[in-house]
């Protein structure tokens, strides 16, 4: 233990130096969670903690928080949303970004005629406290408190005194130093973990990054389209080179990511997500889409990046053809080798990066030039042609 780790447990009570210790050793989000229910316990009485985590949900596209209690009690979205539309507290929270302490008798009106509120029946009853100090941990830059540890006392007891405030304000620093470290390993944890699980059940060219940018695992047929991207096509089947991602394609990631962080700094609760379509600068064969997914959906999880590659058309037998009809434009022949393939309008859309509705418009324009009516009609018609 160094010496300024000795100075720091010397400054708090002795009786605080195990559960100290425990924060510091949780390296998940569950033990963390207990580690600090443990510690403000032991540094303040209190009948019961509540956790309340912020949780980005990608796919929804919005923001909820999970609300958690010492008693090993959990309390759902719905009571969530009214407590906080309820709650006297948030103006003064959201008025004040990167506030650390809230004590209930700072906010609550006298018990008069706090009795008749709303959020004292449906609230502060259901939960079964009367004075209460809360902890905000927040986001960087301070937009909304990414967790809030709240310590409760029940009826009849005497509310918190401000020695007791002042011991829980030399905790915090350690607190925000555990959630920072437990944070970033959960989410690096979690998300690398269904990244490789889900490379592995594709058998797709797909290759997934983490926050970081970090490559988190690529198929073997990602692998390949990444030698082609980088080396040629004749080049990289001379000999298998070392995996490097496109630098083309990591900058499309940045750029997600970029907008991202964008968009959760402008409205945390929106945090819209885009693909990209990324095409090789030299080779318009080489094709691939880019996207970000929250993979996993622990709280502490922060988005990926998927990059699904296109099938590389330019080895095709049937194109090489088309490419020879004098009938049919460049974009026309890959259309075809993609209706021939059996794609999807959608699976079209997402392989080219157009639009839904423009694919439909192309295919009706190529089926009015090549006189046909279907798909199985143009797929015969262009057959023959190529024999």
């Amino acid at each position: 233990m160094s010496n300024g780790r000795r100075e720091s447990l010397s400054i708090l009570d002795r009786r605080l130096e195990k559960p100290l210790l425990a924060l510091e050793a949780a390296l998940d989000g569950n033990k963390f969670i207990k580690a600090v229910f443990r510690l403000t316990k032991s540094a303040v009485a209190c009948d019961f903690v509540n956790l309340c985590l912020r949780i980005v949900r990608q796919e929804a596209g919005n923001t909820s928080y999970r609300m958690i209690d010492s008693r090993g009690r959990e309390f759902g979205p719905e009571f969530l949303d009214s407590f906080f539309s309820d709650h006297p507290g948030m103006p003064t929270v959201m008025a004040n970004p990167g506030i650390r302490f809230i004590n209930t008798r700072e906010i609550l009106p006298p018990d008069e005629v706090l009795k008749t509120t709303r959020f004292y029946r449906e609230g502060m009853q259901v939960l079964g406290f009367r004075h209460a100090i809360g902890m905000f941990f927040w986001s960087d830059p301070p937009q909304a408190p990414e967790a809030v540890f709240s310590l409760h006392r029940i009826e009849g007891n005497p509310d918190f005194t401000d020695e007791e405030v002042a011991l829980l304000d030399r905790l915090y620093p350690h607190i925000q130093t555990a959630f920072d470290r437990v944070n970033r390993i959960e989410k690096e944890r979690a998300v690398r973990e269904e990244m490789r699980s889900f490379v592995r059940r594709t058998a797709r060219a797909t290759c997934v990054l983490d926050w970081e940018l970090a490559v988190a695992g690529a198929s073997r047929a990602a692998r390949e389209n990444c030698a082609r991207w980088n080396n040629g096509r004749d080049n990289s089947r001379l000999k298998p080179p070392p995996f490097r991602l496109p630098d083309s394609l990591r900058e499309a990631c940045a750029d997600l990511k970029t907008h991202w962080i964008s968009s959760q700094r402008e409205e945390p609760v929106a945090g819209s997500v885009q693909r990209r379509h990324v095409q090789h600068p030299l080779r318009p064969t080489l094709q691939a889409t880019v996207s970000m997914h929250l993979f996993h959906l622990d709280p502490f999880a922060k988005p990926g990046f998927l990059i699904e590659f296109a099938a590389d058309m330019s080895s095709s037998p049937v194109l090489s053809r088309l490419r020879q009809d004098p009938q049919l434009t460049p974009g026309e022949s890959a259309l075809v080798e993609l209706v021939r393939r059996g794609l999807s309008n959608q699976e079209i859309a997402q392989h080219t990066g157009k639009a839904l509705g423009t694919v439909k418009n192309l295919l009706h324009a190529l089926f009015k030039k090549a006189g046909v009516r279907s798909r199985s009609a143009l797929t015969a018609k262009i057959a023959r042609r190529a024999g």
